[in-house]
């Protein structure tokens, strides 16, 4: 008796400590400066997290052993195995590519990256249509602030009669938000409802806070962008991309097993509607792992002269199907003589590709922010934000 008595209190004793959860932080660099928005995560899993801007993280999770996989684009994927029965603290370093890329050697005739993305493009339309059906959740945190003024702004305020020193509460962080948000999708229908939100400052010129805004899918021939121009822009595996980009292969990537191809990709003319950057396609499978782009003020954007799109998939069925884990919308503007910078991050995790969603859910709006969404307290964002 004693003894059974002694197996149970083992046992729930067991259970208790494997339902605790402890917290995983620190700092992901380089050797010389923190990584904004690099992404960490469970292996095999998509639950994981984002550096915020000084490349701080913080993961929480059950009692266990884990395999957390720290990624960032332009650098070497690292894999650390943590045992987790205490609160701990790892920093990562991560290094630059360029020292594990193996290099490639152009002979005569066309760059060897053109087959890649001639295999990419016939590979589009099945990567486009291989997931109909699936929800997930997303964390998205935006920012805007202006670092400087014009020059006779104090000059203004003065005249209106405010101080010329008032012109210090002007700098700064002037709009910032948190939200996240359950997303539904049944091909074409979309529909995402926001369950928490908190905002400071005002943002009238364009915001990126619901994931079907900031949701870009490199597999359509075409990418809109919302008010950030009335035209849409031409993706690199485009069904003609080779009318609109010139590619050129930077090197192989060993990951995992897999070769990734790490290409550039330059537009043929300087104000067309196209990206320029790097675009990530693993060898085999010809799907896209990541993207490094951007749009500058000659590709005719709205509001901002650069925007940077960076994004990164990570399988979330087995390795059949990848999806988006990370999205950053990074920007700086100059407009009237301000300037400044910001950015829309978002960290999407929970995917199910076995969702039921029953009928006549996407009759009613596509976005529905809950009651009392902003309503959650400083405690609640500090446990649940990404």
């Amino acid at each position: 008796m004693i003894k059974h008595l002694f197996t149970l209190l083992f046992i729930i004793s067991f259970s208790s400590w494997r339902c605790q959860t402890f917290v995983i932080s620190g700092k992901v660099s380089d050797k010389n400066e923190a990584l904004p928005f690099a992404t960490v995560l469970v292996k095999g899993t998509t639950y994981g997290t984002n550096t915020n801007i000084n490349g701080n993280y913080s993961l929480k999770l059950n009692a266990g052993v884990y395999e957390i996989v720290f990624q960032y684009i332009g650098y070497t994927k690292k894999t650390i195995r943590v045992e987790l029965n205490s609160n701990k603290a790892l920093n990562v370093i991560l290094e630059s590519e360029g020292v594990s890329l193996k290099e490639v050697v152009v002979k005569a005739g066309e760059d060897p990256s053109y087959p890649i993305i001639r295999k990419a493009i016939k590979k589009r339309k099945y990567y486009l249509n291989q997931v109909n059906t699936y929800t997930c959740q997303s964390y998205i945190k935006g920012l805007q602030r202006i670092q400087s003024l014009p020059k006779n702004i104090g000059k203004l305020i003065k005249f209106t009669g405010g101080e010329a020193s008032d012109t210090n509460g002007i700098k700064g962080i002037i709009y910032l938000s948190e939200s996240e948000s359950r997303y539904y999708y049944n091909h074409p229908d979309e529909k995402e409802i926001m369950f928490s939100s908190k905002v400071s400052g005002d943002n009238k010129a364009f915001s990126f806070n619901q994931l079907s805004d900031v949701k870009i899918n490199f597999y359509n021939n075409l990418i809109y962008l919302g008010n950030i121009s009335s035209r849409p822009f031409t993706s690199p595996i485009h069904e003609n991309a080779f009318l609109f980009y010139r590619f050129f292969l930077l090197g192989t990537i060993q990951s995992d097993g897999t070769v990734i191809h790490k290409i550039k990709v330059v537009p043929k003319r300087k104000t067309d509607p196209c990206f320029r950057g790097v675009i990530y396609i693993q060898d085999s499978t010809w799907r896209i792992t990541g993207v490094d782009l951007h749009l500058t003020a000659a590709n005719k954007i709205n509001f901002v002269d650069t925007l940077w799109v960076k994004q990164l998939q990570a399988p979330v069925d087995a390795d059949s199907v990848w999806m988006p884990v990370t999205l950053n919308l990074s920007f700086v503007f100059k407009v009237f003589g301000f300037r400044g910078n910001g950015y829309f991050n978002a960290n999407i995790k929970n995917y199910n590709l076995q969702a039921t969603i029953p009928k006549g859910f996407f009759k009613n709006e596509l976005f529905v922010v809950e009651e009392k969404a902003n309503e959650k307290d400083s405690m609640y964002w500090l446990t649940n934000r990404a």
